[in-house]
């Protein structure tokens, strides 16, 4: 049984790690992490946000950040690529069925992007504007506090995100392709009622559909089972190629 290579795509903030854990579990899979590929700071690209505010106005938790991680040379692709051929070969070894990539940068570099037998694209194109913006802000990621914890105002972050973090998504990040991806909503939508404009009688009729966050396990339930569709549609398309 050949292993397949999930590639999970989307923007830092729509949730690639929390699905990727998910659907990880689900498949008694292991995570490659392109996160954990990072070259020494001193060896990516240097990070000038001179563009959103002079140099004397940085906010000083983001003027620290030197590296510009958000850019496809700031990753060691050869360590990238041997982790991916590891796990595939252990994967292989251990009868596993998949193996999953998590990172912001997976289609940049055909070296690791030949690996990928499935993408799982996480799309934010519905998500309210800001909301990605504000996930960041709120959250720590590696290790590090979040961005609100450490002083940064949210209207600071929220420009630094829509002007340096989102713009390196769509020029590097974001797959052009998506005809064969698994596209997922990185958003839910929660069935509430506004006491303020409805009567106990008329509740019914101004129910609204309200975005709410993303349910990890949900998605991944949902891509596995994408992923199972494909893999019984290739199987049947193998047999009848060798009945014919």
């Amino acid at each position: 049984m050949a292993v397949r290579v999930v590639g999970v795509m989307g923007c830092t903030g729509t949730g690639k790690s929390c699905v990727s854990a998910e659907l990880a579990s689900l498949l008694e899979a292991d995570v490659v992490e392109g996160d954990k590929c990072f070259l020494p700071p001193h060896e990516c690209p240097w990070l000038d946000l001179t563009h959103i505010w002079p140099k004397e106005q940085i906010p000083e938790a983001l003027a620290s950040k030197k590296a510009d991680t958000n850019h496809p040379d700031a990753l060691d692709w050869v360590k990238f690529d041997e982790m991916i051929a590891s796990a595939r070969e252990v994967a292989e070894v251990q009868r596993r069925k998949a193996v999953i990539i998590d990172s912001f940068l997976l289609q940049c570099r055909e070296v690791v992007r030949r690996h990928i037998t499935d993408v799982v694209f996480l799309d934010d194109s519905n998500m309210h504007p800001g909301e990605l913006a504000r996930r960041k802000w709120e959250r720590g990621h590696l290790g590090k506090k979040s961005y609100k914890e450490r002083g940064v105002s949210f209207e600071d972050y929220r420009l630094y995100f829509e002007e340096y973090v989102y713009k390196r998504y769509v020029e590097f990040g974001k797959p052009s392709d998506l005809s064969d991806a698994i596209v997922l909503d990185c958003i839910t939508r929660a069935l509430q009622v506004s006491p303020l404009s409805c009567s106990p009688n008329s509740a019914k009729g101004c129910s609204k559909l309200l975005p709410s966050r993303m349910d990890p396990k949900k998605s991944a339930l949902i891509a596995l089972e994408r992923l199972e569709d494909r893999a019984r549609t290739q199987h049947h398309t193998i047999s009848e190629g060798r009945v014919q």
